[in-house]
């Protein structure tokens, strides 16, 4: 395969591939190059950051959980959950730079633009986030499925309005614009 197309695959793929990589690949087949971006995207290597001194959090209404604990000490906790976001992210690009599972990672990144939504709970984030990961490569209908079920998104697109008489219609609309862009 001629270094020019490899490369471009690894951008299409991926995000780039090293020099020293792209000589390790030069007097490979194609077919070889393919099959093995497949098989090392086919383990799913799940986002895991330590939450543990932020499970009150994840346990207790926010309300009560602030009044047990003071203001100043509810606070402080808090910021520790926003710095956690941001070590999350971090871990991500850091992961999306990795050549393991490039295939995968690139996946997870486009479906995170395709089903946007936005949270400050990091036990919520982490979880969207790795159920995005999970079911990047996977089958479309079992990827909705697990999408629609998951805190971030309800939250998101104000599930909770939803009742009997009268739902709310944000993530069906969502879909079906999705569906509408792909036919």
């Amino acid at each position: 395969m001629k270094q020019q197309h490899i490369q471009h695959l690894y951008l299409r793929v991926g995000f780039g591939i090293s020099i020293s990589e792209l000589d390790n690949l030069k007097s490979d087949s194609k077919s070889n190059i393919i099959t093995s971006i497949f098989s090392k995207s086919k383990v799913v290597n799940l986002l895991q950051l330590d939450l543990s001194e932020l499970n009150p959090i994840k346990s207790k209404n926010p309300k009560v959980l602030k009044k047990e604990m003071g203001e100043a000490a509810f606070q402080k906790l808090r910021q520790k959950g926003r710095q956690k976001v941001k070590d999350l992210n971090h871990a991500w690009i850091d992961r999306l730079s990795e050549p393991t599972s490039i295939l995968r990672e690139k996946m997870t990144l486009f479906w995170a633009n395709i089903f946007v939504c936005r949270d400050n709970n990091i036990f919520h984030i982490q979880h969207y986030n790795n159920t995005l990961r999970r079911h990047a490569l996977g089958d479309f209908r079992n990827f909705v499925k697990a999408i629609a079920k998951e805190a971030s998104m309800s939250k998101y697109l104000n599930n909770k309005q939803n009742v009997k008489k009268r739902p709310n219609e944000n993530f069906a609309r969502e879909l079906m614009e999705l569906s509408l862009i792909h036919i």
